[in-house]
């Protein structure tokens, strides 16, 4: 049996050497090689990993035969996508139902048998009327309520509360006394003649404020009913108008003075068996208290009299 003939390769890169050449010495095939970044290879070259297990009769494996991985698409690796549903044949109907249900309004509107009602606005109060919170009305001595015709002793301030009226307001401007305006019919007013006992001291039993609604809850003076608390004239304190016939003079010693108390309009049917007319008073220069004055509504004549 005649031996097989091996084909001659390169001890370095592998590469077949012609048939019938003898082999090259390593360093002159080394030294003959073209430079690599000129070559050009039409073939796959062959490697012989280390550890390979390949005999030498066995033709070494090419890197062509072994197969590459598909490359990843641009926007990242595929994703199985659903099927697509089924279309639905009832999608027409839901547009052509609302089409239906707008063209039907259009037709009562211009046929004149439905008519669109605006919706009423609440009513709001006068800019100047600030609103009332929910706060507690602190407590009144016992010492400090007198009836209706009974006089109360405070220190320097002596307090008759004399009659009681229903009758209408006017208001004056107090930066033009010639501008006027209606307040309201039947509200309720009280009389207090207020007498300064100190005998050196001047007294401003009242100030405007004491009467007045403030910026949050309930003003010092109001009337307490049986039922939601009737209140005094609605100003600010720092409103300009002024009810005509109401005033709060500086007493010198020993003077007296009548003051008028006046209560929201409307008053005539709020009016309770029990009623507490609340007041803050200044009984020195330096100190101020809660008054109450008791009466009822039959203390209140029926007639509407007029505003003084």
């Amino acid at each position: 049996m005649s031996q097989e003939t091996r084909p001659l390769a390169c001890p370095h890169c592998g590469m077949p050497l012609p048939t019938g050449q003898p082999q090259p010495d390593s360093a002159q095939h080394a030294s003959s090689l073209p430079d690599p970044g000129s070559m050009v290879f039409e073939f796959v070259p062959v490697v012989d990993l280390p550890g390979s297990t390949h005999s030498e009769d066995q033709p070494l494996p090419s890197l062509a035969a072994q197969p590459r991985p598909a490359p990843a698409p641009a926007d990242g690796p595929h994703r199985p996508t659903a099927p697509p549903s089924p279309r639905n044949p009832f999608r027409w109907l839901l547009p052509s139902y609302a089409s239906a249900l707008t063209l039907a309004l259009f037709w009562m509107l211009a046929t004149g048998r439905v008519t669109l009602r605006p919706t009423p606005r609440p009513a709001t109060p006068p800019p100047e009327i600030p609103s009332l919170g929910s706060a507690p009305l602190p407590a009144i001595l016992p010492s400090h309520v007198v009836a209706l015709g009974s006089t109360l002793r405070l220190a320097d301030l002596e307090v008759l509360p004399s009659e009681l009226r229903l009758a209408p307001v006017r208001l004056v401007n107090q930066l033009d006394p010639g501008q006027q305006r209606d307040g309201g019919p039947d509200a309720l007013w009280l009389r207090l003649r207020l007498r300064n006992l100190s005998e050196t001291t001047p007294l401003t039993p009242i100030d405007p404020e004491f009467i007045r609604h403030p910026d949050q809850g309930y003003p010092d003076s109001l009337i307490q009913t049986d039922r939601a608390p009737l209140l005094v004239f609605p100003l600010a304190v720092s409103s300009e108008w002024t009810i005509d016939g109401q005033h709060f003079p500086q007493l010198q010693p020993g003077e007296e003075a009548d003051v008028w108390l006046v209560s929201e309009p409307q008053a005539r049917h709020r009016l309770s068996p029990r009623m507490l007319w609340r007041l803050r008073v200044r009984s020195t220069t330096n100190r101020t208290a809660l008054i109450g004055i008791e009466f009822s509504s039959a203390d209140v004549p029926v007639g509407e009299g007029s505003s003084p």
